[in-house]
């Protein structure tokens, strides 16, 4: 199975989302990992965690759930403005923000940068990708949206929409650390920190 995405957990498990109808959780203390199966046709593209210990998931077939973990528990939540066809878009990545576990980012991997205001079931689109360009995830830091891409990395800052491209080759994967620096990982130019 592909690994799509994953997030840890306070207990420090890592819950993985894969080309499967499954949620994956895996124990490092006890070294086990088990699969708890999804109502749904569709596959995880991407993981958040709150701070609660909600996990959020996109799913391949579109549309968003929630997986609560004390109750070890699926819930769906519906989009507001269907209007938007949020649910057509691939979702390659999503982050709660960081100050509110009320609002998520989500990346779609043609349209760009939406968010969802999940207690006001509020949704809007506030970046559009450019045509020959292509999300692959999204990171968060409090004060940017880092949307790594085919072309390289953009830099969003939430409080004014405004937009910075970093040229780098082909940008395959990025995440936080523990102390909250960010990782970016290309096809050919290495790691950078």
């Amino acid at each position: 199975c592909k690994v799509n995405d994953m997030v840890a957990d306070s207990r420090g498990r890592i819950w993985i989302g894969a080309d499967a109808p499954v949620i994956f959780c895996y124990d490092p203390s006890s070294m086990k990992c088990s699969g708890i199966p999804m109502d749904s046709e569709g596959h995880i593209t991407g993981l958040a965690i709150d701070s609660s210990d909600r996990i959020c998931f996109a799913l391949s077939t579109g549309g968003f759930g929630s997986f609560n973990i004390s109750a070890s528990s699926f819930d769906e939540f519906m989009l507001a403005e269907p209007s938007l066809k949020i649910d057509e878009e691939q979702i390659v990545g999503i982050s709660f923000d960081s100050r509110s576990d009320d609002i998520l980012y989500i990346a779609g991997k043609k349209f760009g940068l939406w968010e969802i205001n999940l207690r006001k079931g509020v949704v809007r689109q506030f970046y559009r990708m450019p045509k020959e360009v292509e999300a692959i995830g999204l990171a968060e830091d409090g004060q940017f949206l880092w949307l790594p891409m085919t072309s390289g990395l953009l830099k969003f800052d939430i409080s004014t929409r405004s937009s910075v491209v970093s040229k780098l080759d082909e940008v395959t994967a990025i995440c936080r650390d523990s102390r909250d620096a960010l990782w970016v990982g290309t096809s050919s130019d290495g790691l950078y920190y």
